[in-house]
């Protein structure tokens, strides 16, 4: 019996420090946002994996970046490449290749050093492509070519004039000058056929499926795709465009593509795409495009979806309709700066418990914490690092070499001229605001006009705008507060340990870190003291202190947790692993995780 109770004991308190048992906090809902980003601006060349998770952008610039496909967010910038031609990535994305200046370049994913480059003319170069084990096909002028680039060598090469190539599976295949197809197989590089399906006549187009059993091509003055049979590249079918209502005229034929599994098909015209169901070998759809683009194109997805490398546009096959293929795209990554509805940036306002949401077409709008409809603000601003007053009445946005206040019932724009470098600013209240610059600290009324300076004893990394005041802190542990209307500055300096480094500031105190151990500090009485010392992980990476002081939420790569003072319980919030920025309401009965992707909401 009595051992019994001490096993209930020992099993009670495993429970309360793993954090097991009540939770006290509740998932009150969810709130999520259209996609934060769109692309802009002039796109040389875009490609997509096979399931269209991620999608590789190339701008006319030479930037290069990677995204995340749907909502559309920018994973990786994989860097500057001028005067690149062409891009590619790998099937399942974990290789990427750039036709640069250099040379070609082949980008590992994970995050691995550049491999190359790989000495062909960037503008001699007429197609790209690569397998997710890092060997290219590269199409040039005079030549093709399969190269190992982790291994370092090359496993074919031939003196043709390439003019197209993909890769799919271990199998690549070649589209030439002279009307050529090969197809190679990636494991030995050895050949497996070599057709000549055209008589002057330029391979614009090849496809391959994932097995290798098949293959397509098109030609630069036909209207029809060729199917070619993998084992020996003779004719299977060939997959004309028909009926007067799609193609009143004769339709020339830019690109083509096959699915992985062989089922569908694709071609490319001026203005417009086809879509063939190969188990009938007939037209599914037919769309036409809002450009006369004539570019390359995928079909990608689950579902059947053409995606175009130059307007990163993709329509998906709608079954059951006499025509499958939408005019509309189903997904577009482009969008004028006017039409973006993504969230670019977003504060909380803790008086009013509302959040201020800045979009990406400048618009401003404030969404009640834990209402679905957003009301509009009388004043927009597209870019900016921007602030809000506890009141969620007034916003601060920096810009280059001002700060703007945007705030009352017109929306008045009022404009405080700041010099060049590191600027910290915050409001002190519903009205006055400050900005510090170096070791100088400048307040201003709701007007603009300033109202007090004060000289800080050192330059702080971090600034939090209270009530009447302003607290100030470095790595290091010195701090400093500024008390309005006088500017008196009362500061100091933290003892830490050796390792240990000021974090941040939350409710008007500095929280410092020393390993896996955080100590939080508040100035009272000229002096900083010390309200708790708790376990909080490592690899922290935002934090919130509750009004109290008595809560601590924050995150940190193992996920998002809040963390009670008194008990040094924690507990993990699944439901908020979207979401990097942790917030408490006035009362400390909410807490909030959010992002310009949306909001986690969680009541006690």
């Amino acid at each position: 019996m009595f051992a019994a109770a001490c096993l209930a004991a020992l099993l009670a308190a495993a429970g309360r420090a793993s954090g097991e048992g009540r939770a006290p906090w509740k998932f009150a809902g969810e709130t999520r946002f259209p996609s934060m980003e769109a692309i802009t601006g002039r796109v040389r060349f875009g490609d997509t994996t096979e399931n269209a998770a991620w999608t590789l952008v190339l701008m006319a610039d030479g930037e290069l970046r990677l995204y995340q496909t749907y909502p559309l967010r920018t994973a990786r910038k994989l860097g500057d490449f001028p005067d690149s031609t062409l891009a590619a990535v790998s099937r399942k994305g974990k290789y990427a290749v750039v036709a640069a200046r250099e040379g070609v370049m082949c980008l590992p994913l994970d995050g691995g050093d550049p491999l190359g480059p790989l000495a062909v003319d960037p503008q001699e170069t007429r197609a790209l492509d690569v397998s997710d084990s890092g060997v290219a096909a590269v199409a040039a002028r005079g030549r093709i070519l399969l190269y190992d680039f982790p291994a370092g060598k090359a496993l074919a090469s031939a003196e043709n004039s390439g003019t197209a190539c993909r890769i799919r599976g271990e199998w690549a295949v070649f589209g030439t000058a002279d009307g050529s197809v090969m197809l190679y197989d990636l494991k030995d590089g050895k050949r497996r056929f070599a057709v000549r399906v055209g008589v002057r006549q330029a391979v614009v187009g090849v496809d391959v499926t994932a097995k290798g059993d098949l293959a397509a091509a098109a030609l630069e003055r036909a209207s029809g795709v060729l199917l070619l049979k993998g084992e020996d590249g003779a004719k299977s079918a060939v997959l004309e465009p028909e009926g007067v209502d799609f193609f009143p005229g004769r339709p020339i034929l830019k690109d083509c593509a096959l699915s992985a599994d062989g089922a569908f098909a694709a071609a490319s015209y001026a203005g417009k795409y086809a879509l063939f169901d190969l188990f009938v070998n007939k037209i599914t759809g037919v769309c036409s495009t809002e450009n006369n683009v004539q570019g390359r194109i995928r079909i990608v997805g689950e579902r059947p979806t053409i995606f175009c490398c130059r307007t990163l546009t993709f329509r998906e096959h709608q079954g059951g309709v006499y025509n499958a293929l939408p005019d509309t795209p189903t997904l577009d990554l482009t969008a004028p700066p006017d039409k973006l509805e993504g969230v670019r940036a977003i504060c909380y306002a803790p008086k009013a418990d509302v959040f201020v949401l800045f979009l990406q077409n400048g618009r401003i709008e404030k969404l009640a914490a834990g209402a679905r409809k957003r009301t509009p603000l009388p004043f927009s601003m597209a870019k900016g690092e921007p602030a809000v007053a506890p009141g969620g009445k007034r916003v601060l946005v920096r810009l280059a070499a001002s700060l703007w206040l945007l705030g009352g019932q017109r929306g008045k724009r009022t404009t405080v001229p700041l010099e060049d470098g590191e600027v910290l600013f915050g409001f002190c209240g519903d009205a006055r605001f400050f900005a510090a610059r170096g070791k100088k600290a400048d307040f201003y009324d709701s007007r603009g006009k300033p109202v007090v300076s004060a000289d800080l004893p050192f330059e702080p990394r971090f600034a939090e705008g209270l009530q009447g005041r302003a607290l100030f802190a470095d790595e290091s542990g010195r701090w400093a507060v500024v008390s309005l209307p006088a500017g008196t500055v009362e500061s100091g300096k933290l003892e830490m340990g050796e390792k240990a480094v000021v974090a941040g500031l939350s409710s008007g105190g500095a929280l410092v870190v020393n390993g896996i151990e955080g100590s939080y500090y508040r100035p009272r009485g000229g002096e900083m003291e010390r309200l708790f010392r708790l376990p909080l992980g490592r690899g922290m990476t935002a934090f919130a202190v509750s009004a109290a002081a008595d809560w601590i939420a924050y995150r940190t790569q193992a996920g998002a947790f809040v963390r009670e003072v008194k008990t040094a319980r924690s507990m993990r919030l699944p439901q908020a692993a979207d979401y990097s920025t942790p917030a408490f309401s006035r009362n400390g009965r909410k807490l909030y995780f959010y992002s310009p992707a949306g909001i986690a909401a969680f009541r006690r």
